[in-house]
Order: structure tokens, then sequence, then C-alpha cells
């Protein structure tokens, strides 16, 4: 049971990091995820493999390292609210719910407070937050879904309008070229009369 236990919060950890990664990417730098992810996974490797006498003594260590995990994760959302990123406020807000719930149950096991466990709670203050943001983003992606629905058949009703009048412009350009085509052959028929004209002229010149 104990061991049980401890897996599925050790689970937890890399879980969450995984899933914060997939959301905002570009501000979780790849060097301290993968060290987070390694040393989760040799976490869950001892937790399973060893008897508890042995991986007992090292969940002080891990409880740290989870400690100093959640702070690269509040620094993470830092850089996210900075850069400007959709929902990472609300995010950030229920990742330090869970921060907070977590350290409490951690310090709670480690018999430094005698308060009750409160992670369970803010893990679900966390689904709460997050259930939020994903009808608000379901919702904005709606709307823009009707709206391009309507731009479409809009697009659809005054198509035949559009190329109507593309055509009728092309009709008229068209007969815009044709009239300076014309007006081109008239020059030069008038040229090559002034040409005919000025070599009779020389040629007479030339004969007297």
């Amino acid at each position: 049971h104990i061991r049980l236990e401890y897996i599925s919060f050790s689970l937890m950890v890399p879980l969450f990091i995984m899933m914060i990664r997939h959301i905002f990417p570009n501000d979780f730098p790849q060097l301290p995820f993968r060290f987070i992810l390694w040393i989760c996974i040799l976490m869950i490797i001892v937790l399973i493999l060893s008897p508890i006498s042995l991986f007992s003594p090292a969940l002080v260590y891990y409880f740290i390292f989870v400690g100093l995990t959640g702070l690269v994760l509040l620094a993470v959302m830092y850089k996210a609210i900075a850069r400007g990123r959709t929902y990472a406020i609300g995010y950030a807000i229920g990742i330090l719910v869970v921060l907070l719930g977590v350290m409490n149950d951690i310090l709670i096991v480690s018999d430094i407070l005698e308060t009750s466990y409160k992670g369970r709670y803010a893990m679900f203050a966390y689904v709460l937050i997050y259930a939020l943001i994903f009808s608000l983003k379901s919702n904005i992606m709606l709307r823009r879904s009707e709206q391009l629905t309507f731009e479409i058949s809009e697009v659809n009703e005054n198509l035949e309008a559009i190329v109507e009048e593309r055509t009728r412009e092309l009709s008229l350009k068209s007969e815009e070229l044709l009239g300076h085509k014309k007006e081109l052959q008239e020059r030069n028929l008038e040229l090559q009369q002034l040409i005919t004209i000025r070599n009779r002229f020389f040629t007479i010149i030339g004969h007297d």
C-alpha cells in the first residue's frame, strides 16, 4: 500500500510536467524538462524495485526535488505570462494551487506540519480551472468556426456575382486592348505610307 501510494505520487510529477510542456512548448526549455523527467523515472524505478527500508529515506530528497520542480514550473509560467501566452495566468494560478497543496502534504508526511491533507483538493481546484480554460477555448474556437462558415457561405452566394464582375472587367480590358491594337495598326499604316512618300521623294531628288 505504501509503495503504491508513493508510486502514484511519483507518477503525478512527470505527467504534470509533460502536460505543461505540451501546453507551453516554447517556454519550457528542453534541458530542464529532460532532467526532471529522468529524475522522476529513476525514482519510480527505485520505488518499484527496492525495499521500503531503502527508498523511505530517499523520499526526503525527492520531496525537495519536487519543490524545486514546482519553482521551475512557476518560472516557466512567468515566462509564458511575460510573452503574452493565452490563458497563461489561469494555468499559473492552477499550478500555484497544486504546488501549495502538494507542499502541504509533503510537510505533513515529513512530520513538519500537523494540518490535514490538501493535495486532493488542490488537484480538484486545478481540474476546475483547467476545465474552465478548456471551455473558454472551445467557445472561442466555436465562434471562429461559425464566423468562417458565415464568410464561406457569403463568398459562395456572391461568387457568381464576383465572377460576372470580373468577366465584365476582363471584357472591358479586352475591348480596350483591341482599340489600342487597331490604333497601332492605323499608325503603322500611316508610317508605311510616309516611308513610301519619303523614298519616292528621295528617288526623284536623286534622279534630278
